[in-house]
């Protein structure tokens, strides 16, 4: 009587299971790259839409420096792709030396569709014979 043999079905099983093992590897190998470029990429758009964000403030106050009166309320504003005046608003000055007190809040954008990064900057500026003082600010996104 003759023995069989399965060492052929054997290697056959383990060579599937050996491939199967480093295919799952891979996988999670380029999920890990994915994730550090997607990190290394909101950064960027960080950096970027504080920037815009920054160039958005810059134009209010250029405007604020030519009439003190420049008011944005509800209305949105874009002056290009990645930078809107929110709004501008006057605020009641309860000190005597200042013409006018404003608060005003801009956006930066950046990113791709899917998922923009927004840079939000809120500020009180006062305004004293045409020249403007930044009182407070802060960045968020």
């Amino acid at each position: 009587m003759r023995h069989q043999s399965n060492k052929g079905f054997t290697a056959l099983i383990v060579a599937i299971l050996l491939s199967v093992a480093m295919l799952l590897l891979v996988i999670g190998n380029l999920h890990t790259i994915s994730s550090i470029f997607d990190l290394v990429a909101r950064k960027v758009y960080r950096f970027i839409a504080v920037e815009n964000s920054l160039a958005c403030f810059d134009a209010v106050v250029h405007e604020l420096g030519y009439d003190y009166f420049y008011a944005v309320g509800d209305s949105e504003i874009f002056l290009d792709a990645g930078c809107t005046i929110v709004s501008v608003l006057a605020v009641a000055s309860t000190s005597v030396p200042f013409d006018a007190v404003k608060d005003i809040t801009v956006n930066g954008m950046a990113g791709n569709i899917r998922r923009p990064v927004i840079a939000t900057i809120h500020a009180r500026v006062v305004i004293l014979d045409s020249r403007i003082g930044l009182v407070q600010s802060s960045i968020s996104f």
